[in-house]
This record gives structure tokens, sequence and C-alpha cells, in this order.
């Protein structure tokens, strides 16, 4: 797929087999086991690694902006331009915070206030000084109290099943590197995301929902889906679409192609299309199976731990002062 998925089997590490990649992929989960999965993959007989990137025949919720207060989105807006290599000034990021920093949070919706919240920490952990301490202050304005985050609960929202089906249909996924554990993409994210892998009948899929921390700073993963990426077939070379909540509407949309945004698992390549088979060179690569209803319940709940404690130190971090991430 688009991610690269040693936790999920879906995607690729990167547009190509460039060492710099593997590198960075190795200082982050180094194992053993790991490494040599990835040796095989760099020596196997070479694939043609692009896939083509086609939404056609995907429904998309698209329509008239919604109601939300104008200042609400800039946030969200700022993440998404920047996902997409735009450069942002220093009066740009200035202003949105100021704009921001004056919206009563008692005036937006829940679903505004988790989407602002998220863009504020994830900005954090991009931008830096002298921004950081403005935008936590702005997530825990924006913060909500445990019990109406509670009674959201993490099933994702209604908006996902039109790209997916019913959630009942799904199938839950695993690599030998991910039983239990959290996947690569949690950890890059810092907990702010939690990614689950699935499958349906002629899908694969990665879902990503917003985890939002309550008024006592705690994590909780909610139903707000960020985005989702997909391979439309379960072929190897099946199409890539990626889905992403619109920073000026209340929906998710499927993405164009010139509007893919790049990070260290969606990566377009020079012929076009995205190179997912440059790791994900076969249906099973690292190991992918899927999970049994009763294998599914505890491995999941086991992964949502593990990431909620990453979640929890990465809002610890963002909190204290001194220099935050490398």
């Amino acid at each position: 797929m688009l991610t690269m998925a040693l936790c999920m089997g879906l995607g690729c590490l990167s547009a190509g087999t460039g060492t710099t990649r593997t590198a960075e992929m190795l200082a982050v989960v180094p194992s053993p086991t790991f490494t040599g999965e990835i040796r095989k993959v760099a020596a196997a007989p070479a694939v043609r690694p692009q896939v083509a990137y086609n939404c056609q025949g995907l429904l998309s919720s698209r329509h008239a902006p919604a109601a939300t207060p104008g200042a609400a989105v800039e946030l969200a807006a700022l993440l998404h331009d920047s996902e997409r290599g735009t450069p942002l000034t220093a009066d740009r990021i200035d202003r949105a915070i100021a704009n921001v920093s004056k919206v009563a949070p008692s005036a937006l919706g829940l679903r505004t206030r988790i989407v602002t919240q998220s863009a504020a920490l994830r900005l954090a952990r991009t931008l830096g000084e002298p921004h950081t301490k403005k935008l936590v202050v702005i997530a825990e304005t924006m913060a909500l109290p445990a019990s109406v985050l509670e009674a959201l609960g993490d099933r994702p929202e209604a908006a996902a099943l039109q790209f997916l089906g019913p959630e009942s249909t799904w199938i839950d996924r695993r690599t030998v590197f991910c039983g239990s554990s959290i996947l690569l993409h949690d950890r890059i994210f810092g907990g702010l995301l939690s990614f689950r892998p699935i499958r349906t009948e002629d899908k694969r899929a990665l879902i990503a929902q917003i985890v939002a921390f309550d008024t006592e700073h705690r994590p909780h993963v909610t139903p707000v889906v960020q985005t989702i990426e997909l391979r439309t077939s379960l072929a190897v070379d099946a199409p890539a679409c990626i889905v992403e909540r619109d920073p000026h509407e209340a929906t998710l949309s499927t993405v164009s192609y010139d509007d893919t945004p790049h990070s260290m698992f969606v990566r377009k390549i020079e012929d076009g299309g995205f190179g997912c088979r440059s790791c994900h060179a076969k249906t099973d690569s690292f190991g992918l199976s899927d999970l049994s209803p009763k294998e599914a319940g505890p491995i999941i709940a086991g992964r949502k731990a593990r990431m909620l404690l990453l979640s929890e130190r990465t809002f610890a971090e963002l909190r204290a002062p001194g220099p935050k991430f490398d």
C-alpha cells in the first residue's frame, strides 16, 4: 500500500529502495529479524515497484463546507499544507495561532475541538519553538472531559464505512513484527494518531484515528478518522488511494494524486504512482496474516494500551520545558 507497514503489510517505506530510508527505519525499529527481512527484500529479484493511484469507484462524502467558525480550521489547514511540503511562513503560523486562540471552545462542536487539538499537537512536534508552548496551550484549551471522550468510544465514525463497508466485514491484520506491540506508524506519529490495519473482501486499508487528550491530559482514541490509506483490491499490484479529512469541511474525501501528502510512508515515484511494491513485493510480505475474531480482541487491546502510553509520553514531552524532539 502507500504505507510501509512493518506492522500491517500494506504499504511501503519509500518511493525507492535507497539506503537512507532503510537506515531511518532501522533506527526506529532495531531488530535482527526485521533487519534480515529488509535485506531479503533488498536482495529479492527486481519488481516493478510502483502501483497506480486511482480513487475511481470510491464514493466521496465531500459536500458544502460545514458551519464551522473560519478561525477554528486554520491550524488544520496549516497541517494540511505542511504535509504537502508547502513552506509555512512565520507570519502565517503566528496569525493562525492568534486567531485560533481567540475562539471559545464552547462555540465549537466536539469533532472540531478534537480536530483542532490534534492539529495543534502535531504542529507542535514539527514546528518546534517558539510555537510549541502556544500550540500546547491551544490543545489544552480544546480538551474535553474524560467522560465525554469515553462516551464517544473508539469505533471509527460512520463516514469511513462508505469507503470500507460495514465494520462487521473488516478483518484485522498483523505481521511478524507487531502482534500486540505498537505499529511503526504509531511510533512515528508519537501516538497522536492510532493506526489500524484491516482488509475487507475486496480492499486493504490502514485507518488512522485521532487521539484526543482530556482535561487531565489522558489520551483517548476517538472515532474521528484523519486518513484512510487504501489499496483498492487484494492484488499485490492493486491501485492505491488516500482518503483524508478535509481541513475546511467536516468530512472525509478522496484526495487527488497531485494533492497527496508527503511522509515517510507515502511517497510518489518519478514515473507516476506510488512505490508500494519496493517493500511489499508479495501479498504476505513481512509475514502478513489475518487475525481471527478470537485473536483480534486481545491483540488490538494490547496494541491500544501500548500506543496510549506513547501518546501520554508525547504530550508530557510537549508540555515540558526545554528541547522537545530530535
